[in-house]
């Protein structure tokens, strides 16, 4: 199966774009008088590699039959509109906050710094949402590989996808996504262009 340009976008240019983020990315959440225009700039632009890492997922199951590649196809949405919620929504209304109150009085970013400490259980479930989310499906597409992979390739999945669970900034980030990514470079250039080709062959004539 030839990839489109899109797809291997998806399966190459994703997992390479969390590297990036997760490197530059904050360790830790700005506070109020905090420059925080990378924190913003990096989750205004987050939306994009959730498209591209959650459509990674769908494809390297596609084709693939078993329950492990239907759990997959579920979690990966469930998946996108968590991560989407939680990362994107979330961070990005949080660095435009920060941001605006550079100007106030100290009193002022105290008061929005105390908002920000607080604790709100829609605040924790997104965040469960967001990292089960992505932990299901990344296992699962580990599990479902295994019909056309050896069992280190399923290992590079599970284990950095386990990793990236953790948290996208470094250093969970960066070495989960490159794991994942060298799990999915073997699968692509390797072991599904060759069970293609095993599948291609005509059988042999009867004698």
């Amino acid at each position: 199966m030839n990839r489109t340009v899109l797809q291997r976008i998806a399966l190459f240019g994703g997992p390479l774009g969390w590297i990036a983020l997760g490197l530059v990315h904050p360790m830790s959440d700005p506070e109020v008088g905090d420059d925080a225009n990378v924190f913003l700039l990096l989750h205004v632009f987050q939306p994009i590699l959730i498209g591209l890492i959650a459509y990674a997922l769908w494809i390297l199951v596609d084709g693939l039959p078993g329950r492990a590649a239907k759990v997959a196809r579920f979690a990966v949405v469930l998946f996108a509109i968590a991560y989407t919620a939680f990362e994107s929504i979330i961070g990005t209304a949080k660095g435009i906050m920060i941001v605006e109150s550079a100007d106030y009085s100290d009193s002022e970013q105290a008061a929005i710094q105390s908002v920000f400490d607080g604790d709100h259980w829609a605040g924790y479930l997104f965040y469960i949402a967001a990292g089960l989310s992505w932990l299901v499906a990344a296992v699962a597409v580990a599990v479902a590989v295994r019909q056309i992979a050896p069992l280190y390739v399923s290992l590079l999945l599970g284990i950095g996808g386990a990793i990236f669970a953790v948290g996208h900034p470094k250093p969970f980030g960066p070495t989960g996504m490159t794991l994942f990514l060298v799990g999915v470079a073997l699968l692509e250039l390797r072991y599904r262009p060759q069970r293609e080709t095993a599948e291609a062959k005509p059988a042999p004539a009867p004698g």
